[in-house]
């Protein structure tokens, strides 16, 4: 009479989402969803369930409780699972069959696929010590900038902490290469007023030599 148990699980997550939660839980339900889903690729054709630290899933301290309580009740209702320090979805059913979570899905991919992206180059970058080589820079780094303009809100405090250090990394290399760019100017220009005044005094032996030969 549920419809199957692939209805059911998306029935289960439209009344926990709709009936047991408030507007901002709503859109930290929305938030934990879209980062507990791995988006299809060129190897994959479906979209599958992803693991994520509560660390990843709290983007402020202050939305600590709140990330919290969400879980909690997403647990208490099978949605998902959690361990002591992370949680995935519980049936990759619930992200091909609740049209709430399709239909944020297929809102934005892109930008979707950019801020996963994000998510795993600042997790690797982490890893590896906050290594600068890892930093974004070039085309990587205007396309998260533009991102982050109309989406800062999404990101956690980790991955603020990579995107500045991307940007203040880019104006460090850009402010050496134009005071590299200014000291090659510099030198042409000292080269060039050397060579002006070698040809000027040239031009001035040469015309004491026509004289001297004038007189001669």
């Amino acid at each position: 009479s549920s419809g199957g148990v692939r209805s059911a699980i998306a029935e289960t997550a439209e009344t926990v989402f709709t009936d047991q939660f408030t507007r901002e839980e709503r859109a930290v339900a929305r938030r934990i969803f879209l980062r507990l889903t791995e988006l299809s690729d060129e190897t994959s054709t479906a979209d599958t369930r992803r693991r994520a630290k509560f660390n990843e899933l709290i983007l402020k301290p202050e939305d600590a409780s709140v990330t919290h309580a969400v879980l909690k009740a997403l647990a208490d209702a099978r949605l998902i699972i959690t361990s002591e320090d992370s949680a995935e979805v519980a049936h990759e059913a619930l992200i091909r069959e609740w049209p709430t979570l399709r239909g944020w899905l297929e809102e934005n991919r892109a930008s979707l696929r950019l801020h996963h992206q994000l998510t795993e180059a600042t997790q690797e970058w982490n890893a590896l010590g906050q290594s600068v080589d890892m930093l974004y820079r070039g085309a990587r780094l205007g396309q998260a900038r533009e991102w982050a303009s109309t989406h800062g809100d999404e990101m956690n405090k980790l991955e603020c902490d990579f995107l500045n250090s991307s940007i203040e990394l880019s104006e460090r290399e850009a402010q050496a290469r134009e005071e590299q760019r200014q000291r090659e100017l510099e030198a042409a220009r000292k080269l060039a007023e050397s060579e002006r005044r070698r040809a000027e005094e040239q031009t001035k032996s040469a015309k004491h030599l026509r004289k001297r030969a004038v007189y001669l």
